[in-house]
């Protein structure tokens, strides 16, 4: 039973006096069979954990509080923006629900073009007890209003009357009346007949939105006056499909030509589908290419087993929508071969360096644990929510940046890491012709494809300051501050080592690995030919065993993952692997995460501190004043750049007054030292007690 609030946030009046109850007590499925509502409902993880117990579930979903005004009520802009969602509700909700759906046992309704409904009445009955419960208040059906950790503050009567009950149930009956299958029946037949959920791309987004049209075209009439006054409602069109202008194709694919009555209606059904290619594109709000960039690779997706599933091809390479389980246990000798080769390949970074370091080999391995992990992080973005900090899922990257020098293998390492997961060079793209395009990059991430997106030498605009804002900002922060309600992709890419530089907020959302040894150009021939041959027997075979394992892991609700450490997981079975092959891990197998954005943070301003004239570094007792015009007057290429470089490196507790202003910055000496590592001697400290300069 869950508790719900230390203090009464929720004021709950029950048969006349002030009460605490639970959640399951208000609900309770011990004692009532069937339950009835109709509410707004923003979590369909919260729905289906909450009626999971009743017997028998009808469920009318209203608007949410937002919407009361009625502002805006058309009913074809409705249709056009929200045609997906029941499949999308459908989707996010557990495996028991959904089969409760199928089987007839719970049924989702809403209501029909142009009805609004925002009653909040919840019914519970059971008829062989004659017990029933009448509950009526401000809550949502939604863990805001229910929940112990929000401070929403809601009240709700319950009245254990059947005389009460009855009257109410009337009133239920006629929204219900108004409403209709919230569930589109595709959702349903597929799910009994594979256990698998509708994938949303394009051609299905159609379907379900000329499905919608046809049913409610009678009823649907758009006068003239709303074409003309639609820029007037851009806020609430973003909203629903991100722009007007999108609406306004949406619009003009569906209507057909002014009346003599100035109204417009829905075309018929075959004049829609001629137009089906230009509203495919416009469903998926897609940008030109980011379709076609989509379709060029192989399809991964996750249902209800957390297991992947991949679509089947035709002989010519077209897709024919059925799918087939993708995640499967390997032989010993298929994981053997596969450890053999990944030793060998990490360990070519050590052997051919100009300069051999140890840690590379390990960021090497860690960017393959990675890649394994990828078609899952949305995964435990949702999990990590749910066991700790919503605010704080952004610590599980969905994008991992591998910054280098020139021939440091960066590019090497991205084909090696594209056949481990079944693909091939040609599926990874030059970040400048392919995803440096308005919206490419957010729709292939935003599909349901969870193989990750790999792409080479991103330039650092995606991260750095330019005059205009950052390219890369805005998207890394919306998407890894966003818990997932749907699969989600990743990025892998490679960078520039000596450009690269980002905000706190940005690189603490993503996972920078360095790999800045060269190799040796003396042994480069040698060492292409054994990369070379290392990537041409490759195979996926460990990576669908993985995610077999990966995905038992889950569904038996193993630990996944640790708050310092989201790989730890994939480091366990990766040591079960040498295992079970009877194999000793290479001494470089990464047991934890890397931190080398800060390592490198802290070793630019320490060598800066070090290496230059104090007289830059000016003491003020506790402030540091950094001329930093000054310090950067001689330097090569572009100061200003440099300058936004060390601005990100800087530790953000260090700043002492507004970051980055002006030629002079004003550093807090304490936490200056302690960002650096530096801890002054003896006589420094007395030195400064005693104001005398050093």
């Amino acid at each position: 039973m869950k508790e719900l609030f230390a203090e009464p946030s929720l004021f709950v009046l029950h048969n006349g006096a002030s009460c605490e109850f639970t959640t399951d007590e208000i609900f309770d499925a011990s004692r009532f069979t069937k339950f009835y509502g109709v509410s707004y409902v923003s979590s369909p993880k919260f729905f289906a954990e909450t009626v999971r117990d009743f017997k028998e579930v009808t469920f009318i979903l209203g608007i949410p509080d937002t919407d009361v005004s009625g502002k805006f009520t058309d009913a074809l802009i409705n249709i056009l923006a929200e045609s997906e969602n029941g499949a999308l509700f459908f989707n996010s909700l557990s495996g028991a629900a959904k089969n409760k759906i199928v089987d007839g046992c719970m049924n989702i309704r809403y209501g029909r073009a142009g009805v609004m409904i925002h009653d909040k009445i919840y019914l519970l009955a059971n008829d062989d007890t004659n017990d029933y419960r009448v509950i009526m208040g401000s809550a949502n059906f939604s863990a805001s209003a229910f929940n112990a950790e929000n401070k929403n503050y809601e009240n709700i009567r319950i009245d254990d009357n059947k005389d009460l009950y009855d009257i109410y149930k009337k009133r239920w009956d006629y929204l219900y009346s108004e409403t209709e299958d919230f569930i589109p029946e595709i959702c349903k037949k597929q799910y009994k007949d594979t256990k698998t959920q509708i994938v949303l791309d394009a051609e299905t987004k159609f379907n379900l939105l000329v499905d919608r049209l046809d049913e409610n075209r009678a009823n649907l009439i758009v006068p003239e006056n709303y074409l003309q006054d639609i820029h007037k409602e851009t806020l609430y069109i973003k909203k629903k499909l991100e722009n007007v202008e999108q609406t306004k194709k949406l619009l003009g694919a569906v209507l057909s030509g002014k009346r003599k009555d100035n109204t417009y209606r829905v075309k018929l059904k075959e004049s829609i589908i001629k137009s089906k290619q230009g509203i495919k594109n416009y469903l998926v709000k897609t940008n030109k290419g980011s379709e076609d960039l989509n379709a060029s690779r192989e399809l991964l997706l996750s249902s209800d087993e957390e297991y992947l599933y991949k679509k089947i091809k035709n002989e010519d390479e077209s897709e024919n929508g059925e799918l087939t389980l993708y995640s499967k246990l390997a032989t010993t000798d298929e994981i053997k071969s596969a450890l053999t080769k990944i030793d060998a390949f990490t360990k070519a970074y050590y052997d051919f360096a100009i300069v051999p370091n140890e840690e590379i080999p390990g960021k090497i391995y860690e960017s393959i644990l990675y890649a394994f992990t990828a078609p899952f992080i949305w995964r435990l973005k949702q999990e990590y929510a749910l066991q700790y900090d919503r605010a704080s899922v952004g610590d599980i990257p969905m994008f991992l940046v591998i910054g280098g020098v020139r021939e440091s293998g960066k590019s090497t390492l991205l084909n090696f890491l594209a056949g481990l997961l079944g693909e091939s060079g040609a599926d990874i793209y030059d970040y400048a012709r392919s995803l440096d395009k308005a919206g490419n990059l957010m729709d292939m991430l935003e599909s349901s494809n969870l193989l990750p997106i790999m792409t080479d030498e991103i330039s650092n605009s995606f991260f750095g300051k330019s005059s205009s804002p950052r390219k890369g900002e805005n998207l890394v922060k919306l998407l890894s501050n966003t818990v997932p309600e749907h699969s989600m992709g990743t990025l892998i890419g490679t960078t520039n080592y000596a450009d690269f530089s980002s905000a706190g907020q940005v690189i603490r959302r993503i996972y920078y690995l360095e790999v800045n040894n060269m190799f040796d150009s003396k042994k480069k021939k040698e060492s292409m030919n054994i990369l070379r041959d290392l990537n041409d027997g490759i195979s996926d075979a460990l990576f669908r065993d993985f995610s077999y394992r990966f995905a038992t892991e889950l569904r038996n609700r193993g630990e996944v993952f640790q708050i310092d450490d989201f790989l730890i997981l994939t480091r366990r079975i990766f040591k079960d692997y040498y295992k079970e092959c009877s194999m000793t891990p290479p001494k470089y197998f990464p047991e934890k995460r890397f931190l080398d954005y800060e390592t490198r943070k802290k070793l630019v301003w320490k060598q800066l501190y070090f290496s230059t004239d104090k007289e830059y570094f000016k003491d003020n007792g506790d402030i540091l004043q950094v001329n930093i015009d000054a310090l950067l007057k001689n330097t090569t290429g572009s100061a200003q750049k440099k300058k936004n470089q060390l601005f990100d490196y800087m530790d953000e507790t260090c700043w002492a007054t507004d970051a980055g202003i002006g030629m002079y910055w004003f550093l807090k000496k304490k936490e200056f030292f302690r960002f650096i590592e530096y801890e002054p001697s003896f006589i420094r400290k007395t030195l400064d007690f005693l104001k005398i300069k050093w």
